[in-house]
């Protein structure tokens, strides 16, 4: 099992090395004076990017946040990303995983724009027995140090075990090309 794991580390990796490249994030800037407060889970509006399928059965997505408020806002740091049942319904299987990335802080003007990768592993069907499938409606995300969570449409069978873990997220704060 652990040599599985590694491989599932290394295969994604791969795939965000093959489908990522950075770019600023649209709609932000660069403050010299008192910095804003985090966005509030009410303050955005988080949606799924165009789907992009690579070679080693992974899905890309990006995943953006944009400032629906009035006012500037930041955010730094991963989101929290899980499959759920409806939303505010149950968790099923394990929350996504941290890519590594550069963590920076994103001022987001009022219709600004913030992406994080978002990774699928294509393995759910791969596991046989050892990984219950179980429809999903969608994700859970709620934004960096937020427990509040916006809900994104996603339907589709996933694993409803806590291991392996098949979705992976990076930081918030670049675009991400897909």
């Amino acid at each position: 099992m652990a040599m599985l794991w590694l491989s599932q580390r290394a295969a994604v990796a791969a795939a965000v090395g093959a489908m990522v490249l950075g770019a600023s994030c649209t709609g932000s800037r660069s403050v010299t004076h008192a910095t804003p407060r985090p966005c509030a889970t009410s303050a955005l509006h988080i949606a799924l990017g165009r789907r992009t399928d690579s070679f080693t059965g992974h899905v890309g997505r990006s995943l953006d946040f944009i400032n629906r408020s009035g006012a500037a806002c930041t955010l730094a740091g991963y989101p929290a990303v899980w499959f759920v049942t409806a939303p505010g319904g149950r968790q099923v299987g394990a929350a996504a995983s941290r890519i590594p990335g550069k963590v920076r802080r994103v001022v987001l003007a009022p219709g600004g724009r913030a992406q994080a990768l978002l990774v699928q592993l294509g393995l759910p069907y791969y596991f046989g027995g050892r990984c219950p499938l179980r429809q999903v409606w969608g994700l859970g995300v709620a934004p960096p140090g937020r427990r509040a969570a916006w809900y994104v449409a996603l339907p589709g069978r996933e694993c409803s075990g806590s291991r392996p873990v098949l979705i992976g997220v990076g930081p918030v704060g670049r675009a991400v090309l897909i």
